[in-house]
C-alpha cells in the first residue's frame, strides 16, 4: 500500500509540461505527468459534465467504484481488498450522479516508445465527485471512441462559417464515419437555410428507398457545434463527402446509427448511462 501511495505521489510530482486547446473548455489538457519509476505516462484533461450512472452503463462491474488514488485503478477490486486491504470510497456509483472534473490517459511509457507493435491500450480514468467525496473512476482500457475521443482530435475546432444569419462553429467528426441518407434530401453550400445555395439533391431522378439501410453511405467530416430546430427536428448541420460532391445536409433528415453521438459528451453519457437517461 505505500509503495503505490508513494508512486502515486511521485507521478503528481512530476508534471512536466502544460499545453492548451479547445478554448481552454472541455479537452483542454491541464498537465502531462510522468513517472520515471514505473515508466507511466499521465496526460489530464479537463472535462466538465454531469451524468447519473445508470444500472446498465457500459462500464465493469469492478470499475464502478470511487477510489482515492488512480494508481490502484491498475488492479481489481478483489486484488486490492484481499491484498492491499483497500476499500473504495464508495463501493458502486451505480445509480448516483457523477460530477466529472477531468479525463486522464495513463499509458506505459516503455511500451509505447520501445515496443510500438506490442497490442498495449491505455488506461482512462475519470477525476470525479459522487455524494461529496472526489476520487478517481476507472471506466476504459481500449481503443474505443469514448477513450480517445480527445485524443485524435475529435471534436476540434476547425474554423467558423457565417450563414443563414448566424455564426457556427464547425467542429471536427471523422470519427463517425459514413452515414446514411434515406430520403430525397438537398445538400447546401453553407449551414442553414436562409440564403444558402442547394448544390445537389440525392434521389433526384430516382425513386427512395424502401427501406433506410438501403439508403447513400455518405462520409461526415464536420459538424457544426450549433444546433436548429427544423420541421420540429432537432440536430446540427453536417459537412458531407459524397464522390466529387462536399455540402451540409441537416442532420435531422440523415438515417444513421452513431453509436456513441457527435461530442464527447455525448459520448461519456453514454458510456455512464448506456443509452438510458
Amino acid at each position: 500500500m505505500k509503495k503505490l501511495i508513494l508512486i502515486f505521489t511521485m507521478i503528481f510530482a512530476a508534471a512536466v509540461s502544460f499545453a492548451q486547446n479547445y478554448n481552454n473548455g472541455n479537452g483542454t489538457i491541464i498537465a502531462e505527468e510522468t513517472s520515471e519509476d514505473d515508466g507511466l505516462r499521465i496526460v489530464r484533461r479537463r472535462h466538465v459534465q454531469t451524468v447519473t450512472m445508470s444500472e446498465h452503463a457500459d462500464i465493469p462491474e469492478t470499475n464502478k467504484a470511487l477510489w482515492k488514488y488512480y494508481t490502484y485503478l491498475y488492479n481489481t477490486k478483489r486484488t486490492l481488498e484481499q491484498e492491499f486491504g483497500i476499500t473504495p470510497l464508495i463501493d458502486d456509483c451505480s445509480g448516483k450522479e457523477i460530477h466529472i472534473m477531468e479525463i486522464l490517459k495513463i499509458s506505459n511509457v516503455y511500451v509505447a516508445e520501445h515496443d510500438p507493435n506490442y497490442p498495449y491500450y491505455p488506461y482512462y480514468a475519470y477525476y470525479v465527485e459522487v455524494e461529496g467525496q472526489k476520487g478517481y473512476m476507472y471506466a476504459e482500457r481500449d481503443d474505443s471512441e469514448v477513450a480517445n475521443f480527445y485524443d485524435k482530435g475529435y471534436w476540434s475546432v476547425e474554423g467558423s462559417i457565417f450563414s443563414s444569419g448566424k455564426q457556427w462553429t464547425i467542429r471536427n467528426a471523422r470519427h463517425s464515419g459514413d452515414f446514411i441518407i434515406a430520403e430525397r434530401l438537398f445538400v447546401r453550400d453553407k449551414p442553414g437555410t436562409k440564403g444558402t445555395n442547394k448544390i445537389y439533391l440525392f434521389y433526384k431522378d430516382t425513386e427512395l428507398p424502401e427501406e433506410a439501410y438501403l439508403g447513400t453511405d455518405v462520409e461526415v467530416i464536420n459538424v457544426t457545434e450549433e444546433q436548429e430546430t427544423i420541421d420540429g427536428k432537432t440536430g446540427r448541420w453536417l459537412e458531407i463527402v459524397y464522390k466529387d460532391i462536399r455540402g451540409w445536409v441537416f442532420e435531422g433528415y440523415v438515417y444513421y446509427s452513431l453509436y456513441y453521438g457527435w461530442s464527447p459528451e455525448d459520448c461519456i453519457e453514454q458510456q455512464f448511462t448506456w443509452g438510458y437517461r
